[in-house]
């Protein structure tokens, strides 16, 4: 999986103010910071998602462990669209996509107002 600067990849795409339901192509596989965070130490995940309005020492976690692993982050407006985005019926902090077998990303341009944290 390769990165790009300044810019977000084809599947995960995110508008200027945030992350909408119908722009994202790729439903995360969890939700909540725990499991965020455990699937991070491992390994696990392509993308994570964080809201927001998340509390700071939370998105503070979630970025850091996201440095280290060398995942990207993609920020969301806030928590309930991000629980929408997950499918499930409450507001979520933070949410992630796990890894797959051989990566989808095409080599398109970003779309626009696309960004990565």
């Amino acid at each position: 999986m390769t990165k790009r600067d300044n810019s977000c990849y084809n599947k995960h795409l995110l508008a200027e103010g945030g992350c909408s339901v119908e722009q994202t192509r790729e439903k995360p596989d969890l939700a909540g910071q725990k499991q965020v965070l455990r699937a991070l130490q491992n390994g696990e995940l392509s993308a994570v998602y964080l809201a927001d309005d998340a509390d700071e020492r939370l998105r503070t976690a979630v970025l850091e462990s996201a440095k280290r692993a060398e995942t990207p982050v993609f920020r969301v407006e806030t928590m309930k669209m991000l629980g929408a985005i997950a499918g499930i019926g409450v507001g979520a902090a933070a949410a992630g996509v796990k890894k797959r077998g051989t990566p989808q990303i095409q080599d398109n341009p970003p779309y626009k107002g696309c960004r990565e944290l």
